[in-house]
């Protein structure tokens, strides 16, 4: 199943949750032919199939479209997956049941295929998913599909698109992440039993070893225009001091950072992220001998993503409360309320809320999007996109508990794409001392430090870097701002002052 990121997450981020690419043919099966089809799968799924794809030429286009259908239509068997009984996961019993395994699915998206006049097999092997911790079983326990379009072997894992597995619930959510992803790209996540099903070269294949050692690398990261340099850390990863790691990103996509603790903490200014042009530098450390885990978070910056998983005291405390002030002052009217409260599903065992996806309820869809507006719901929410364990190596004792390693970050910072710290790249800053500030950005054309109540701004130097050299106030923090305007300053970082 999909890589269960709710274990170390409080909010699961994804993808616009109203932007759907799901294809509107997978409800316009008239019912007769569904209700044969759940009923007599082996005589009827053809049918079925030729209704979804008739009067479409493209054989990628059948094949998203049987991929929405399966996702649109079929459940993951969480009670079987946990029960450790994987039973009748052949398409008919798939199709009665509408529950399958990954198997299941894999079987049903091939004889659809093959309905379809498209040649597909089910792919045997393992997968970086739920229940992952860096070791793979000794047999396969996966199952996805490569599916042959226009005459290219591509890769699709349905199971992953269909929904997610968080603690032992399935949540319907659909997306597109492992549909046709690239193999250079499905080999991060997905090691075949059969190396032939890598489709890579052989240079490029990857042994079990191999597959193990890397870092878990999720599909939409390749997506959101984040691209993997020489220095690709480690599943394990173990440093002697702070170590920096550096990919290519598109200008276009904002990514932040966290380092967590065995307890899913968020471990305080452990990471730190710069950018230039199209480069992403990612700073990390450790304060001490400790596990921990390292982590990137990304969104398409002109995307808005509130998210589709809630935590029940947020939910019930904040969010609930909100909209029900919002129909005591008849901002809004008590159908959109009811129709709010009635588009989320609680789930005590996960300690949340979940909205229940219907990509094709455009009223539900916009009612969602009017009230987090009106509550100022951030819709800055990020999806995680790479993980990787991190620990000091014995003769590193870590930076010290308790210690701000480096700036603290505001969310304009963290939604910039442009925008490096040279200097100081620390957490605190002593009083008194002259320090000189550099940075490089171009998403702002001001820079400035706060004197005294006043905004004092940096000058360019000749290679364009911002610069100023100050003398550190006798303040609890010094902050940096930036401004596109001259006039119109927001706080980018800001750093603790010590006596």
């Amino acid at each position: 199943m999909k890589k269960n990121f709710a274990l170390f997450v409080c909010i699961f981020m994804v993808t616009c949750m109203f932007a759907s690419g799901m294809d509107k043919r997978v409800r316009s099966v008239p019912a007769s032919i569904s209700s044969a089809a759940f009923k007599n799968p082996k005589a009827a799924l053809a049918p079925l199939v030729q209704n979804l794809v008739e009067g479409i030429d493209d054989e990628e286009l059948k094949v998203k479209v049987i991929h929405d259908w399966i996702c649109d239509t079929i459940a993951f068997d969480a009670q079987m997956y946990f029960s450790g009984k994987n039973k009748q996961q052949d398409f008919a019993s798939v199709m009665k049941k509408k529950l399958a395994l990954s198997e299941g699915y894999a079987n049903l998206f091939k004889e659809m295929c093959s309905a379809a006049g498209i040649e597909s097999v089910a792919v045997k092997g393992w997968s970086k998913g739920f229940g992952y911790a860096g070791k793979l079983a000794k047999k396969p326990d996966y199952t996805w599909n490569a599916v042959k379009v226009n005459g290219i072997w591509k890769l699709a894992d349905v199971t992953q698109d269909a929904g997610i597995v968080e603690i032992r619930t399935w949540i319907k959510h659909y997306s597109t992440e492992w549909l046709f992803l690239e193999p250079e790209n499905f080999i991060y996540s997905h090691l075949p039993e059969d190396a032939s099903y890598q489709f890579l070269s052989e240079a490029e294949q990857r042994t079990k070893e191999q597959f193990e050692k890397e870092p878990y690398i999720a599909g939409i990261f390749f997506d959101l225009g984040l691209a993997l340099t020489k220095n690709i850390p480690l599943h394990d990863t173990v440093i002697t001091g702070e170590t920096e790691y550096i990919f290519s990103v598109d200008s276009g996509t904002t990514v932040t950072s966290e380092i967590r603790d065995k307890n899913q903490n968020d471990v305080k200014n452990a990471s730190w992220l710069s950018r230039s042009n199209d480069t992403l530098y990612f700073q990390i450390d450790v304060p001490d001998s400790a596990e921990y885990k390292a982590m990137l978070f990304a969104k398409k910056a002109d995307v808005d993503n509130y998210g589709f998983k809630f935590d029940v005291n947020d939910f019930e405390r904040t969010i609930l409360p909100a909209a029900e002030e919002l129909a005591a002052a008849k901002e809004i009217d008590a159908a959109e309320l009811k129709l709010f409260k009635s588009s989320f599903m609680k789930v005590k065992e996960n300690d949340a809320y979940y909205i229940k996806e219907d990509l094709f309820n455009d009223r539900q869809s916009e009612n969602l999007i009017k009230i987090f507006e009106l509550i100022e719901r951030n819709p800055r929410i990020m999806e995680p996109v790479l993980e990787f364990n991190v620990k000091a190596d014995s003769s590193y004792k870590g930076f010290g508990r308790g210690v701000v390693k480096y700036p603290t970050t505001y969310n304009v910072y963290n939604n910039s794409t442009g925008t490096k710290l040279i200097a100081p790249v620390c957490g605190k800053l002593k009083a008194g001392t002259e320090v000189l500030f550099q940075v490089e950005s171009s998403d702002f054309a001001f820079i400035a430090i706060e004197e005294d109540g006043t905004l004092v701004n940096f000058e360019k130097n000749a290679n364009g870097v911002f610069e100023l050299s100050a003398v550190v106030p006798e303040d609890d923090v010094l902050k940096v701002y930036g401004s596109e305007n001259g006039h119109n300053y927001s706080g980018l970082w800001y750093y603790d002052i010590v006596q």
